[in-house]
């Protein structure tokens, strides 16, 4: 009796250690999240300014834009985004910069696109233009804007947002590159989400307020 007593006590001691760990471990989880989600409104609030000046230029709305961004730097943060800069001069192909675009993305925009022709796309000279956050954010918008484009040649106007998130994920960067109306990945979700949330809704405000993806 005194054996099955004291045997009982130790698996309840073990319970409530299991229990406690995953406690723990939950509110850590959260809190991790939370961390993702304030240092990336964060990051977008800040360059406010330069955001909408870009997309002013190419004709995109900047909600549209926000929207694909903050699901890219939200659903892809990891401790390696901190070593960017030491991959890339190692050889590897991060993404760089404020919208988290590849150095062979951004090398093939520049040589198919005619306005882009005279640019340098030897490596260092992408590294800096990816680095700098305003041409990072005019080469992230101009590649959104071509997906647009694409899907609206494809489909008629108003592409929905959540295209545009999985194709930034996804990538257009390749001669074979077509656009699925049906397509959506984890970035178009949540890119979806976040255009017909409250977020940030003050700084860059819808512009189709009654069409949903």
């Amino acid at each position: 009796m005194i054996k099955n007593n004291s045997k009982k006590k130790r698996i309840k001691k073990y319970l409530i250690i299991a229990i406690l760990l995953l406690f723990i471990g939950l509110v850590g989880f959260i809190g991790y999240w939370q961390y993702i989600e304030i240092r990336t409104i964060e990051m977008i609030t800040n360059k406010e300014t330069i955001i909408k000046k870009q997309c002013k230029i190419l004709d995109l709305e900047p909600r549209k834009y926000v929207s694909v961004i903050y699901s890219e730097l939200y659903n892809n943060y990891n401790y390696l985004d901190e070593f960017d800069s030491i991959r890339v001069e190692l050889g590897f192909n991060p993404s760089l910069g404020f919208g988290q675009m590849r150095i062979s993305t951004l090398k093939w925009i520049l040589k198919n696109t005619p306005n882009f022709k005279n640019y340098d796309t030897q490596r260092a000279n992408l590294i800096s233009l990816l680095l700098n956050d305003t041409t990072n954010i005019h080469f992230t918008a101009f590649y959104i804007k071509l997906i647009s484009d694409k899907y609206n040649i494809k489909y008629g106007n108003n592409s929905p947002v959540g295209i545009l998130g999985s194709y930034y994920s996804l990538g257009i960067d390749h001669s074979n590159a077509t656009i699925s109306k049906s397509y959506l990945n984890v970035i178009g979700k949540t890119a979806t989400e976040f255009y017909y949330s409250d977020k940030l809704i003050d700084i860059f405000p819808r512009q189709e307020v009654n069409e949903k993806d």
